[in-house]
């Protein structure tokens, strides 16, 4: 369960940062 859940929050932090490099 921990682990699933860090590896979401890797996930959303990959796409976060996705994002902000479309943005600029």
């Amino acid at each position: 369960s921990n682990k699933e859940s860090d590896q979401t929050i890797l996930d959303n932090n990959r796409i976060r940062v996705l994002i902000n490099t479309l943005k600029i």
